[in-house]
């Protein structure tokens, strides 16, 4: 072996090695994993925005029959954190032409209404499966 040859074994370690890093990377900017991984192996914390709602979220979401266009509600989302760790994006929609938009807040600030029919839509989006799980239309009282 010449000085620059290396050992067939250590040439299969050394691609194993790179192909964990490149899915460590690819897991950190959203590629097969719900949520980036610090370099401790921690799973960083969800941060809902403007974004990852435009680009995640609203393309997804089928709008139930009878609910008016997506864009004429303004659209409260909040994140849900589950006692077992799943991440979910909840919206509550309320149909209003005179000022639609996306608001993020708290889910404790999250608009909560019993009746409206399609006035008012209920969305849940699950970050880990990246789809929606429903969104429908409340009761009319």
């Amino acid at each position: 072996m010449t000085k620059k040859q290396v050992p067939p074994v250590e040439l299969l370690h050394r691609r194993a090695s790179l192909r964990r890093s490149a899915a460590a990377i690819l897991a950190g900017i959203g590629f097969g994993a719900a949520s980036p991984v610090h370099s401790s192996g921690e799973p960083m914390p969800f941060v809902l925005n403007a974004d990852f709602i435009a680009k995640h979220v609203e393309p997804k979401i089928k709008m139930p029959k009878g609910a008016h266009a997506l864009t004429s509600y303004k659209r409260y989302y909040a994140v849900d954190r589950s006692r077992a760790g799943a991440v979910s994006v909840v919206g509550a929609f309320i149909h209003d032409v005179s000022a639609p938009g996306v608001v993020i807040v708290e889910m404790d600030d999250l608009p909560r209404r019993l009746d409206g029919g399609c006035d008012v839509i209920d969305v849940r989006y699950s970050v880990a499966a990246r789809r929606v799980l429903s969104a429908r239309c409340n009761g009319v009282a």
